[in-house]
């Protein structure tokens, strides 16, 4: 009998180890994106868990207790592709990184919806820039709920509404769209090489080739009279990469300017900075610090070069393009039969992406053709109700406006918004389907925009609605959330997400498969699991 169970645990456990290892090696798989050097600067919404340049050891383990409490969308990867020796292997060094990882939170490399990258860092030369580079993994982070956090996501619907670009982004998503004016789409202009980089800077500064150590080098090979203090100089680096209008803008000590500034008019050509993939003139302020025996560029260039640098094109002072998500632009321009429609949309907390393109649409449409929508219903939860009084089909917090004036469904949408930002993560969709429907029953189209992190509590009042819902995905860059496909086929409906529509008319063979973007799924027993 000892034996028999001995055999048995050892055979879960290397089962267990096969499943961890598949896991990992599915994010060892993942596309690999390069970036000159990770913005860590920017912290809303991510958390951050350190390794060194060369150890797959997590250093601030502190932090996964917060970790396990937050919703987390996208876990990247980060290291730099600097080696020290030609036979490293990165690819050990990230596996290793995983495994450590899969050991502190193992929960994450369950959750299907969460998307995975791998970020390599080009800019640095040695082993010294390298090392003071960011290496380990950056937390995507669902910002809580809360009235102050709705203010900052109206406030952000607002500015775009008005042309105006936000200082606040709210997520990175799966699709980016660029608007130039007011009311004017134009198509997707970012590559796909950096199309997902957003917590990464569009910039990339020029840069002294050979990186900022070879421009030290530089400097104490020609720089003959030191002198002992600091001094700041202002360049402009060309798109040709020549330097031009060099001068002094501030200095402390006793320093040799003029040898510095005719030690400069000799550098060789940089590498160009560029904004969005397209060089561009560049304005540069290099801070220097002069010692007897060597001349040092100051460390805080190195730990924020962005900040030194500024592109001086106006066409990129005035004329910057708006980035946002694109998922309802694009499905509601592959569905242009849909009329008359009834549009149910989820509003609580990080839904404003997506409010903010429902009303950039709507927006644009009445002032073109008139709406083709009859009826808004929009919900948010219940009202702020406390999580143990949510009743199933009586949760309430649900708004309606006809689609007949755009300033009113722009404002009902900000007074929902304000007056309840979703609790715990399942939403009341079908109940406000519901509602909605008693609200316009002459309405031709359902269309629900709704959360993929967010199952809804109220599945099970499915078969009380009458008609095919038609689903607009938002946030699926880590997968699709397979209770929203089953909704879509128990009421003959379809799915949408930013690249594909997939339509349920008739009835499905047991066993059968499809694929939907990068999901596999089987219909077993009346319904979808993923493969």
């Amino acid at each position: 009998m000892k034996h028999t169970l001995l055999l048995f645990s050892l055979f879960i456990c290397m089962q267990l180890s096969f499943a961890n290892s598949s896991l990992i090696e599915k994010v060892l798989n993942t596309e690999v994106f390069s970036i000159e050097e990770v913005d860590i600067h920017n912290n809303e919404n991510r958390l951050f868990l350190n390794t060194s340049f060369s150890s797959p050891t997590i250093l601030n383990t502190e932090e996964i207790k917060q970790i396990k409490e937050l919703v987390i969308y996208r876990i990247d990867l980060v290291y730099t592709s600097f080696k020290s020796s030609r036979t490293f292997n990165q690819r050990e060094l990230n596996k290793k990184r995983l495994l450590n990882l899969h050991a502190l939170i193992p929960e994450v490399f369950k959750n299907e919806l969460i998307s995975w990258r791998i970020i390599e860092q080009t800019a640095a030369k040695n082993a010294k820039e390298a090392t003071a580079y960011f290496h380990g993994f950056i937390f995507y982070i669902r910002p809580a709920g809360s009235k102050k956090q709705t203010k900052k996501e109206i406030a952000y619907i607002e500015k775009l509404l008005n042309g105006k670009t936000p200082s606040y982004s709210i997520l990175p998503s799966e699709d980016l769209l660029e608007i130039k004016t007011k009311d004017k789409l134009i198509d997707d202009t970012i590559t796909a090489s950096r199309k997902y980089t957003s917590g990464f800077s569009e910039r990339e500064a020029p840069s002294f080739k050979g990186g900022l150590s070879a421009l030290e080098n530089f400097l104490n090979t020609n720089i003959l009279f030191r002198g002992a203090g600091k001094i700041s100089v202002s360049f402009t680096v060309t798109k040709t990469g020549k330097i031009k209008d060099i001068r002094a803008i501030n200095r402390g000590g006793n320093v040799s300017e003029i040898e510095l500034l005719n030690v400069l008019k000799t550098m060789p050509t940089w590498n160009p900075g560029k904004v969005r993939g397209e060089v561009e003139d560049y304005s540069y302020t290099l801070p220097i610090v002069f010692k007897k025996e060597e001349t040092k560029i100051s460390p805080e260039l190195s730990t924020s070069i962005l900040m030194h640098t500024q592109p001086l094109s106006s066409r990129n002072k005035i004329d910057k393009p708006i980035k946002i998500d694109s998922t309802i632009f694009k499905v509601f321009k592959r569905n242009k039969e849909w009329e008359k429609m009834l549009i149910i949309c989820d509003i609580t907390s990080s839904m404003s992406p997506y409010s903010a393109q429902l009303l950039l649409w709507l927006k644009s449409s009445f002032k073109e053709n008139g709406s083709t929508s009859e009826h808004f219903t929009f919900f948010n939860d219940g009202d702020n109700k406390i999580d143990s009084e949510k009743k199933l089909g009586d949760v309430g917090g649900i708004y309606h406006c006809k689609a007949s004036v755009f300033e009113n469904i722009r404002d009902v949408i900000f007074t929902a918004m304000m007056a309840g930002y979703g609790g715990d993560i399942p939403e009341n969709n079908i109940e406000a389907t519901l509602e909605g429907i008693n609200q316009c029953p002459s309405c031709k189209e359902i269309v629900m925009i709704a959360d993929n992190y967010a199952t809804p509590r109220d599945l099970s009042l499915w078969h009380k609605v009458n008609a095919p819902i038609h689903i607009i995905l938002c946030g699926t860059s880590g997968g699709i959330n397979v209770n929203y496909l089953n909704l879509a086929y128990k009421t003959k409906g379809s799915l949408h997400t930013t690249k594909k529509d997939i339509s349920f008319s008739t009835e499905l063979k047991e066993g059968e498969e499809i694929s939907f973007e990068s999901n596999s799924f089987v219909f077993l027993d009346g319904k979808f699991v993923r493969k």
